[in-house]
């Protein structure tokens, strides 16, 4: 894969297994997390990782336009909701 792949929810469930594969596999890799606490987790320096929380849009615009602009692809993986909460 060319260039860098962006992981929004790095530290999830989802997100964390998947940062783990593309660096065994090589890949460079981007971390966007909501807190420094989980920026802290990648601070070996295998990935990247930027703050950026999910439920601000310009701090997430701002991460995706200053520090991702290479990033070829974008793969949203979001937690589930429930149905209730939604329409709440």
């Amino acid at each position: 894969m060319a260039g860098v792949v962006l992981v929004a929810g790095a530290t999830g469930n989802t997100g964390r297994p998947l940062v783990e594969l593309l660096v065994r596999q090589g890949e460079p890799v981007r971390a966007m997390v909501r807190t420094v606490a989980g920026a802290a987790q990648f601070a070996d320096g295998a990935v990247e990782a930027v703050v950026a929380d999910l439920d601000d849009p310009r701090a997430v615009a701002a991460a995706l336009a200053e520090r991702f602009p290479d990033a070829p692809a974008e793969l949203p993986i979001f937690p589930a909701f429930r149905s209730d909460v939604l329409t709440s």
